[in-house]
């Protein structure tokens, strides 16, 4: 179910058993939050994105006030002014992945990695569920200077 309430971004519950009954969150429900916002420079899905507030870019972890910013992973694609998705909590699931079970982190442009940053900044941007889904929640970046 959708709640937008007027607002640029949608809460979604999903039962995870496939009923046709929205419950409150709990161990049945999964929650994902996705916010629609425009891109300040082409986007590519499945990268990780930040805000100035007005629009979104590509994140980098050697940029300090890019992981502080740092709202989600996006989920389309579009050039500069388009709407983009961007999920912040939840599942994503991509058959092109190769993930090995573990935490996944923020590198460069965007990209997400298994390996951490050593430089600049750390951010964990979720677990590794499996080869293809990632259960995304940002944890606050960890400055290494």
């Amino acid at each position: 179910q959708e709640l937008n309430m007027g607002r640029p971004y949608n809460i979604l519950y999903s039962p995870q058993s496939g009923g046709g009954s929205v419950e409150p969150p709990g161990e049945s429900t999964i929650i994902e939050l996705i916010l629609a916002l425009p891109a300040g420079e082409t986007v590519s899905a499945l990268r990780a994105v930040w805000s100035d507030g007005a629009q979104i870019f590509h994140a980098s972890a050697s940029n300090n006030l890019q992981v502080q910013r740092l709202c989600g992973i996006s989920i389309t694609s579009g050039g500069p002014g388009d709407p983009i998705q961007v999920k912040s909590v939840g599942l994503i699931t991509d058959a092109s992945w190769g993930w090995t079970p573990g935490f996944v982190w923020l590198a460069e442009n965007g990209q997400l990695t298994q390996t951490p940053h050593t430089e600049r900044a750390t951010v964990v941007i979720g677990s590794a569920l499996n080869a293809t889904t990632l259960l995304l929640r940002l944890d606050e970046p960890t400055f290494l200077e």
